[in-house]
């Protein structure tokens, strides 16, 4: 793991290659939470690069600093997973003093202050977690917030946990080395967050894991949610209303967006647009020459061509045309 960490992100993620402190603290700033940059003993060589990659609710960069430096850092604004790939990595924080050096990790909570002391050509990959985000899938699990979300520091390295973090960390690392920067689609992005949140989730110790853990701590998916989402599925080429989902469900409109909301982190007409987009794209890759992207937009509930259009650029980075093309058909139909 730690051979695929040295490997630098390629070059179109670079943000910052320089010898000027201020630069760097700059840069770093603008990528992550305003901090100081101070250089400690002799400087014979002080660039610092950063390598950085904006995905929707987390972010992941390559920081490597050619010489000691020490780090002052206000309120994180988000949920922090340093891991060290080369040197030594100090903390001292409110939760604990930690050292890490490659292999080891810490987790800091959103809010936390700290210093650190980056030593011996230290290089480091750093995640930032939307917390809002992180709640939200900790809720999709089933899993109540009756408080904030609050990790351990040390991140659990050994056994089958710290093995399912460090496999899932690199396959997202291989994906972001083989994607395309300049399209980055949310039905292309969600999975990989999906993937780092809930195994940092189920495989780090924090204040809701115990319900995490327990089934019968776990909320079910209320019934109407159930009973929605299998109306939405048979009838996701009909025209569908919030209003009247509700009645066929036999609940409030309310109720239902709360359900929704509580165990999907979307609303239900939200989760009717992406059924029908992943249906829509199923469709235009099992597409066969003289295929025409119209009909395939309108079986799968999209009246409207021009919006349905824009929404599937927005989530899969290419038009539907496109996507008919690649399969061998010409794109007739819409743009």
């Amino acid at each position: 793991m730690q051979q695929a960490l040295s490997t630098p992100l390629p070059e179109h993620y670079l943000r910052l290659r320089s010898d000027n402190i201020d630069e760097a603290c700059e840069t770093i700033t603008r990528a992550y939470d305003a901090h100081v940059l101070t250089p400690i003993g002799p400087q014979h060589n002080r660039q610092i690069s950063l390598y950085h990659a904006d995905l929707q609710s987390l972010s992941l960069s390559i920081v490597d600093y050619q010489s000691d430096v020490s780090v002052e850092v206000g309120r994180l604004s988000g949920t922090y997973v340093l891991m060290p790939v080369r040197g030594h990595l100090e903390v001292q924080c409110a939760a604990g003093h930690y050292h890490c050096r490659p292999g080891d990790a810490v987790v800091l909570n959103t809010g936390t202050e700290l210093r650190k002391i980056l030593r011996h050509n230290y290089k480091q990959l750093v995640l930032k977690f939307d917390a809002a985000a992180l709640a939200a899938q900790l809720r999709q699990l089933g899993v109540a917030l009756a408080e904030p979300l609050r990790f351990q520091a040390p991140l659990r390295g050994g056994g089958r946990a710290g093995a399912s973090w460090w496999r899932a960390l690199h396959y997202v690392l291989e994906e972001l080395r083989h994607s395309d920067p300049a399209a980055s689609p949310p039905l292309v992005t969600e999975p990989l967050e999906r993937l780092l949140m809930q195994n940092l989730l189920r495989n780090q110790p924090h204040n809701h894991s115990r319900a995490l853990c327990d089934p019968a701590a776990q909320q079910p998916t209320p019934w109407y949610v159930r009973r929605a989402e299998q109306y939405l599925q048979a009838n996701a080429g009909h025209c569908l209303s919030l209003a009247s989902l509700a009645r066929c469900i036999g609940v409030s409109q309310r109720s239902l967006q709360y359900g929704f909301n509580k165990s999907h982190g979307v609303s239900p007409m939200q989760y009717l647009k992406r059924l029908r987009l992943r249906r829509a794209r199923q469709a235009l890759l099992a597409g066969r020459p003289g295929d025409s992207v119209t009909p395939v937009a309108m079986a799968c509930g999209f009246r409207q061509l021009g919006r349905f259009s824009r929404q599937y650029k927005e989530c899969f980075g290419e038009s539907p045309s496109q996507t008919l093309r690649r399969c061998g058909d010409d794109g007739a139909g819409i743009k």
